[in-house]
């Protein structure tokens, strides 16, 4: 007779976790700050001064140029800062539409400001104030007023439009998710080199799933309770620590666990592989989570 686990306190999440993610946000606001500082000695002439000390450091800044070149390093740092800590946020947060297109835009505010200093070294003066007095003045104006107008406007049609759409695919992707589980049972590979090497004698176990993230049979501390997102499966602990993630392969059949920084478990391999429909009791029947 299957025994049912009691869970863990739900919706909390492992300290790691929430640290990763608040360091990426840090970086994140580093770079773009950076950013529009070089981006501004790409576009004014910066006046001569004396000498000039970092604080906290002991590096003088005697040009303008040399700022330039702090600031580069500065920006380059932080984009290899980004990128570093957008790689450990977990799958879900990395296929979000919202999260995806600021990430983006924030590489590509990053890159566009370190291109200003090769072309102001190319030009002898910074690149954005030549450009910009080549034109009518009253045309300049008008583009720096115009155009970044006109680009937020298309971008906010175009973003909010995607995400209603990505919003209706991630709920029919849980949905999927969630009857798959607790329509079959299923049989949780966690030992792929013994389940193997023992003809699949040893190295898995028999796991049911019930409503609201109750594991029905195959429950023990490391999988406590479940929760589904668009397209995955996550296994939290007794703790409320998330444990392990899999994601729901196209052909509906298995999960195979990721490669995420923000699990606690090594991504070793383990498979969630589906075995004999069941049929579904009263409390099955429940709403889903």
């Amino acid at each position: 007779m299957a025994t049912k686990i009691k869970r863990g306190q739900r919706g909390s999440r492992s300290t790691s976790t929430e640290e990763l993610h608040a360091t990426y946000l840090s970086q994140k606001r580093y770079l773009l700050f950076f950013s529009g500082v070089l981006f501004l000695t790409g576009t004014i002439d910066l006046a001569q001064t004396e000498a000039l000390v970092l604080p906290g450091t002991n590096l003088h800044i005697t040009s303008p140029q040399e700022l330039r070149f702090v600031l580069y390093g500065i920006v380059a740092f932080y984009l290899w800062q980004l990128s570093l800590f957008w790689d450990a946020q977990g799958a879900p947060t990395r296929e979000r539409l919202q999260h995806l297109s600021d990430h983006w835009s924030s590489l590509i505010i990053g890159f566009s400001a370190l291109l200003t200093l090769p072309v102001s070294l190319m030009l002898d003066r910074p690149a954005i104030s030549v450009m910009l007095r080549g034109l009518p003045k009253e045309l300049s104006v008008t583009l720096l007023i115009v155009l970044p107008f006109i680009g937020a406007l298309l971008y906010w049609l175009v973003f909010m439009r995607r995400v209603r759409t990505s919003q209706t695919e991630s709920a029919a992707k849980q949905q999927t998710i969630v009857e798959a589980l607790r329509s079959y049972d299923w049989e949780l590979i966690y030992d792929p080199l013994l389940y193997n090497r023992t003809a699949k004698a040893e190295g898995s176990k028999q796991m049911r799933f019930g409503a609201d993230g109750e594991i029905l049979e195959g429950g023990n501390y490391n999988e406590n309770f479940w929760t589904a997102t668009a397209g995955y499966l996550q296994f939290y602990n007794q703790a409320g620590e998330l444990f392990s993630r899999f994601q729901f392969q196209p052909d509906g059949q298995s999960f195979v666990q990721t490669r995420d920084f923000d699990t606690m478990i090594e991504p070793v391999g383990q498979r969630l592989v589906r075995r004999a429909s069941r049929a579904l009791t009263g409390a099955d029947l429940q709403s889903p989570q």
